[in-house]
């Protein structure tokens, strides 16, 4: 699974998108990668998440997109 999520300007002037891939689906965990906006270049910062943290960042990403403030694609 992946799921990109891409703030709009107003709501993240740092942040470029938020990439979280989950290898076994939602229930093994998976990992979220952070690409930052910044004077030099483009930087990246991944994370480790548990199952739990996943869905709770993917519900997220749900409500801000549905309020919104971004937009978020899932594929497999």
């Amino acid at each position: 699974m992946r799921a990109t999520y891409t703030p709009t300007p107003a709501a993240a002037a740092v942040v470029e998108r938020l990439v979280a891939t989950a290898p076994a689906g939602l229930a093994g965990g998976g990992e979220v990668t952070i690409h930052l906006k910044g004077p030099g270049g483009h930087r990246q910062v991944r994370n480790p998440l548990p199952a739990a943290q996943l869905r709770d960042v993917l519900r997220r990403w749900v409500a801000a997109a549905r309020a919104g403030q971004g937009e978020l694609e899932i594929g497999e």
